[in-house]
């Protein structure tokens, strides 16, 4: 979803009988907060990026694929994105991940849908 909705950054999750609502959202809120202030190395950074090297590369090898990003592409902006997605992702740094960390986890900026048993 954040592919297609700039700052958009969803948390979903199943907790067990024994966790209310309320404490699944605190733990929630410790994590993210826990991000803001991470100590990210250039190891785990790197991972990430290979890891979306290749999925990216491995979504490229069905026509199907290709075409339905060509076409996401087309409607977001223009058609070549997809010459350069991995290269965007490729030129993030640990200090923009910081940076946009701060700005979107914030509880101004929340949402929250809770589906419970009946």
């Amino acid at each position: 979803m954040g592919d297609y909705d700039e700052g958009l950054f969803v948390v979903d999750g199943k907790f067990g009988d024994d966790i209310t609502p309320e404490q699944a959202e605190e733990a929630i809120w410790n994590e993210l907060n826990d991000f803001k202030t991470a100590d990210i190395t250039d190891e785990e950074l790197q991972k990430v990026k290979n890891k979306i090297e290749s999925s990216v590369k491995f979504n490229e090898m069905t026509v199907l694929n290709k075409a339905m990003s060509l076409c996401m592409a087309e409607l977001l902006e223009d058609a070549n994105m997809v010459n350069e997605e991995f290269d965007r992702y490729d030129a993030v740094t640990k200090d923009e991940i910081l940076k946009q960390a701060t700005e979107i986890f914030r509880v101004e900026n929340c949402s929250t849908l809770i589906y419970q048993k009946s």
